[in-house]
């Protein structure tokens, strides 16, 4: 599974509120930040046309500068495999840019998750996913009820990641560095 992310510093502004601590000890999910870098995908697919999506990348990174996302609330997507996350505000510029990135990249991913389309894309930061019991996911909704998660991170690059389910990567990053 391949996915175009960027990266984000969540586990600083985390520790400031003891929240991790919580996590970790309250509700028995082990250590917090051993589990997938904090991050937000753009797309998902399950095969990808790299150099293809390199050349896209480069050409995105150079034509477009750094700006901000905000996150705020808590999300939970249920079903069988539940995720709490941290929503991300669809703001008209992270919109701009998912769509346009969309555009460029589309032809180059190979079984393409259609959560990623931008019809149906929600933008998040996942906290908690895979072998949750019910109650740890009560237990870190608790934890997290008085906690604030209005905060600010750049978006700096772009990031092709890579997964089989073991064994993860990126092998390849660019820079967003185009004038604003």
């Amino acid at each position: 599974m391949y996915a175009i992310v960027t990266v984000l510093d969540l586990f600083p502004k985390l520790n400031e509120s003891n929240l991790l601590k919580d996590l970790t000890f309250d509700c028995g999910l082990g250590d917090a930040t051993q589990g997938p870098i904090p991050h937000f995908s753009w797309f998902g697919s399950e095969e990808i046309d790299l150099q293809g999506v390199q050349t896209c990348l480069n050409k995105f990174g150079s034509d477009n500068p750094p700006f901000e996302i905000i996150t705020t609330g808590l999300g939970i997507f249920t079903g069988k495999q539940p995720v709490l996350y941290i929503p991300i505000v669809k703001t008209r510029k992270l919109l701009e840019y998912h769509e346009s990135l969309w555009a460029e990249i589309r032809p180059y991913l190979i079984q393409s998750n259609p959560y990623y389309q931008p019809d149906r894309w929600m933008p998040h930061i996942t906290l908690l996913y895979q072998n949750i019991m019910p109650g740890q996911i009560s237990c870190s909704v608790d934890s997290f009820i008085n906690y604030s998660f209005d905060l600010t991170f750049p978006v700096d690059h772009l990031a092709i990641a890579y997964t089989d389910g073991i064994h993860s990567n990126m092998p390849y990053t660019v820079q967003l560095s185009g004038e604003s």
